[in-house]
């Protein structure tokens, strides 16, 4: 599973298991449904089902020959995450530490590192190990000993101020990268209110080969965290788990390619790359992802003229996502607008800047800009910079 693709804010549906018996879907039994350790199609894992006799692969519904399996959800089909990939005789390896170097434990194990057995098994032919591993660390060091010990004798297991709850999240629960807490005082219109929201990101170092450009924490685990926090503080305290708001940004800008470079190749070359620039966390795992952060254009014009296909950038225009309420139904709505500041902030304290998966690039056929073939109800596009009130 892509982890962070599904909407982790609504309730985790259901997951209903069937075989193919004759033309007649029929449901897994409780006791042939033996594991799933992908939390029902949350996280990536292994689903383990024993097939009845009753399964057969001669029907009319699908192909014959084989057995077929289905699974489906009654509701909220958003929150399950899209499938990257789907593979058949499964099983985890647990590395055995066998007085390997420390350094060892403070990376994964890259994909196609094993590839065979110790002792060969004839009845198997082939292993592949697809995806990095997971779930290990190294041992605990002075240094991570002494910032442990000393942030549990400033905090002392109770959940008070905002530094509180945040060690106490990232010391629970490791598969959470970063934590932000945000007080009734800093981020409600009700000061008095005994509420603290607690906004936290997921670790996404090992989801290659995707890697997210909205990373959220599924609506389990949120539920977990908050469980977990409020047996450590005052029971009049409303504590709410969330995943950040990513505030999309979309720029528009005019592009001249040299002419050694072939256009098409390199607009889908320019769009990844100013989504790289604009959202490097989604691509590399030592960048940070920040709260609060801004961009200002004019490092992404420098940017996108030290590309060595780009000619010159020419009217630039940033495009930035707006959430509006929609009247009386109580639901959400966006739109887009130009912002004529060139500045990209976020909007609210639990917020995120984040890059639209596409921006609009023009191509410049001149070798000199002419402002006119910028212009007019031909050039604009309605939505972003052609707005009908």
């Amino acid at each position: 599973m892509i982890a962070g693709s599904g909407n982790g804010e609504i309730p985790q549906p259901s997951v209903n298991w069937s075989y193919l018996s004759g033309n007649n879907w029929l449901e897994f039994q409780e006791k042939e449904r033996i594991s799933d350790s992908t939390n029902g199609l949350i996280d990536a894992g292994i689903i383990c089902l024993s097939i009845p006799e009753k399964a057969t692969n001669q029907h009319q519904l699908l192909p014959s020959g084989l057995h077929w399996l289905r699974a489906t959800v009654k509701e909220n089909t958003t929150a399950i995450p899209d499938i990257l990939d789907i593979k058949t005789q499964a099983i985890s390896a647990t590395f055995v530490n066998q007085v390997n170097a420390t350094e060892h434990f403070s990376k994964t194990l890259p994909a196609n590192s094993i590839q065979g057995f110790v002792i060969r098994d004839p009845t198997i032919k082939t292993i592949q190990q697809p995806y990095t591993s997971f779930g290990g660390q190294p041992k605990e060091n002075n240094r991570a000993f002494t910032t442990r010990v000393s942030e549990r004798l400033r905090h002392k297991q109770r959940a008070i101020t905002a530094w509180d709850y945040e060690r106490l999240v990232l010391e629970r629960f490791p598969q959470i990268y970063k934590v932000k807490c945000i007080t009734s005082a800093a981020g409600s219109n009700n000061p008095s209110a005994a509420k603290v929201t607690v906004v936290v990101i997921p670790d996404i170092s090992n989801t290659a080969p995707f890697f997210p450009l909205e990373p959220k924490v599924p609506f389990y685990l949120l539920k977990e965290i908050e469980a977990y926090l409020q047996k450590y503080t005052s029971p009049f305290v409303q504590i709410v788990v969330k995943n950040p708001r990513y505030e999309r940004i979309k720029y528009r800008v005019g592009i001249r390619f040299r002419d050694v470079y072939e256009q098409g190749y390199y607009l889908n070359q320019l769009n990844e790359d100013i989504k790289r620039f604009l959202s490097p966390w989604a691509y590399e795992e030592q960048a940070d992802i920040t709260f609060g952060s801004s961009i200002h254009s004019s490092s992404l014009i420098y940017f996108i003229e030290n590309r060595p296909y780009v000619d010159y950038v020419s009217n630039l225009k940033l495009i930035e996502q707006i959430g509006i309420n929609a009247a009386s139904q109580g639901k959400s709505d966006t739109y887009y607008r130009v912002n004529e500041t060139n500045l990209a902030q976020v909007q609210h304290p639990d917020a995120i800047l984040v890059s639209a998966s596409e921006h609009i690039i023009d191509l410049i056929g001149t070798e000199y800009y002419d402002e006119e073939d910028f212009e007019g109800i031909g050039y604009m596009i309605v939505g972003s910079d052609f707005v009908i009130s």
